[in-house]
């Protein structure tokens, strides 16, 4: 299978289609690509993610 690059559209609707409980096979065949590169490319937006939009720990202190 041939390489492509992920459009913001691909990724935006891999997004959407997990959120709504899709499965990664399912997700995969409507995209035209395998499991195991949406599985990757979900990992990696949230990773992304999570660096653009670190979680506030500002409360953590009052807790301990």
């Amino acid at each position: 299978m041939k390489r492509r690059r992920w459009s913001a559209d691909e990724e935006a609707k891999l997004l959407r289609m997990k959120a709504s409980g899709k499965s990664w096979p399912e997700i995969a065949e409507e995209l035209g690509r395998t499991q195991m590169s949406v599985e990757v490319r979900a990992a990696e937006i949230k990773r992304k993610e999570s660096r653009f939009h670190p979680p506030d720990r500002a409360n953590e202190r009052d807790e301990v």
